[in-house]
């Protein structure tokens, strides 16, 4: 049998648009599947990114609020709990030597922080007379030290007429540091 020109013309035709179906089948959906879903990814990417920009920005607004109550110390990692304690005692030393000139400074151990694992605290406790100036002075001094100075139940009774205008002061002071691993 002999095909005739229309014949021809129908079998190229038939053979071009089968090949037209394949490479739509094979080549143009799949692309298209994964342009849609690198889309799809893009927008969840971009939705991610502005919850993290959102939530860094939270934490920046209150790293900010809590410098201005706690002092830049809080910029500062953590360290161990002997290069803590060395610090801490240096750092009251200084400021005992600067403002608190009546007030004894005695180490009172480390408490494990219930709400922050693997923080303890070093703590020490303060004790003596003063004049309110130099109280003020000391705690504006802790506030814009490098360390981290937590000051606790502090107490103060006013002063003796013995004592010469002295505030009597007692108050206990933390520092936060990396607890040790227990092996």
């Amino acid at each position: 049998m002999k095909l005739t020109p229309r014949d021809r013309r129908t079998i190229l035709l038939g053979v071009i648009a089968l090949a037209a179906i394949v490479v739509v089948r094979f080549v143009g959906m799949p692309w298209l599947d994964h342009w849609r879903a690198a889309r799809d990814q893009r927008e969840a990417t971009l939705v991610t990114m502005r919850s993290l920009n959102a939530d860094l920005q939270k934490h920046d607004r209150e790293t900010s609020a809590q410098a201005r109550i706690y002092g830049d110390g809080i910029y500062h990692p953590l360290e161990d709990l002997e290069h803590t304690r060395l610090r801490f005692l240096k750092t009251l030393q200084a400021l005992s030597k600067n403002g608190g000139g009546g007030l004894q400074m005695t180490p009172a151990g480390v408490s494990r922080s219930r709400e922050v694992p693997g923080v303890v605290f070093v703590n020490y406790k303060v004790k003596g007379g003063c004049n309110p100036a130099s109280l003020a002075k000391l705690l504006d001094q802790m506030r814009n030290s490098e360390q981290l100075i937590i000051v606790d139940d502090l107490k103060m009774t006013t002063p003796d007429r013995k004592k010469k205008g002295k505030l009597q002061v007692e108050m206990t002071l933390y520092t936060p540091a990396l607890r040790e691993d227990e092996s």
